[in-house]
């Protein structure tokens, strides 16, 4: 089996799913429609194929020529998950070859058009993913059209991640905590503001009566520290939290 990621500016989803779908097929290309030095990078440490078309090219019928491989896939990497690409490694059909479109009320009416919906770089944002089996292969490479093969099947994407209610209900629980600039850095804020009115306060006092009452100038200190850590750690967890976001986003199963 060989997979093509057809890329178009996911440079950060590149090598995550690269060695995701290495572990189960014998060939990953990444197909782009301009040349990126950086993806050209990544291709060759990850043991990539790194295939260039241009905009109006039949990237199906270049990209299936010469194979031998028993199924092809070719999979738009901006409509990819984990998930989705277990699933799809685990596929198959009966027809020589599925092609998915993303879930979209547009995509309904395009679904009959077999040249014009798959054709090239100008309808890639309509695909999710294409499967060919090794007859479909042949037919593909004979014909180079879609419209010359008769066993094939349009469809909407209708794949769903799974979860269940506990899940979710966690997710919903940790999504409502994972404020910490509201939890964190309003508070923090409102404590620094308030300092600035005791400090105000006690120099005030002291110039007026030479002497500072040592619980107010305690709470002034206090309330400026507290306030000061506050804000600090809601600068931090922000951070920390978007970085863990991006890398369980990208770089994990």
């Amino acid at each position: 089996m060989q997979i093509s990621f057809i890329y178009s500016n996911q440079i950060y989803k590149v090598s995550s799913f690269v060695l995701f779908a290495k572990k189960y097929v014998d060939v990953v290309n990444v197909i782009s429609f301009e040349f990126n030095e950086q993806l050209s990078e990544y291709c060759n440490k990850l043991g990539a194929n790194l295939l260039f078309f241009s905009k109006n090219d039949n990237f199906y019928s270049k990209t299936l020529d010469n194979n031998s491989c028993n199924k092809m896939i070719f999979i738009n990497l901006e409509e990819i998950s984990f998930s989705k690409l277990d699933y799809i490694l685990n596929y198959d059909s009966s027809k020589e070859v599925d092609a998915y479109f993303v879930k979209q009320k547009n995509n309904v009416k395009i679904i009959n058009n077999k040249e014009k919906c798959i054709k090239n770089l100008e309808s890639i944002k309509n695909l999710s993913w294409v499967y060919f089996n090794k007859k479909g292969i042949d037919e593909f490479t004979k014909n180079s059209s879609f419209s010359d093969i008769e066993s094939i099947n349009f469809n909407l994407d209708e794949f769903a991640e799974t979860t269940n209610k506990n899940k979710l209900k966690s997710q919903w629980s940790i999504s409502r905590l994972n404020k910490p600039l509201l939890y964190f850095g309003i508070p923090g804020i409102i404590l620094i503001f308030s300092s600035f009115i005791l400090v105000s306060n006690v120099v005030s006092r002291y110039d007026s009566i030479d002497s500072v009452s040592l619980g107010t100038a305690i709470i002034t200190v206090g309330t400026t520290v507290i306030g000061t850590l506050s804000l600090m750690s809601a600068i931090i967890s922000y951070v920390l939290g978007k970085q863990t976001e991006f890398l369980l986003t990208n770089y994990s199963q």
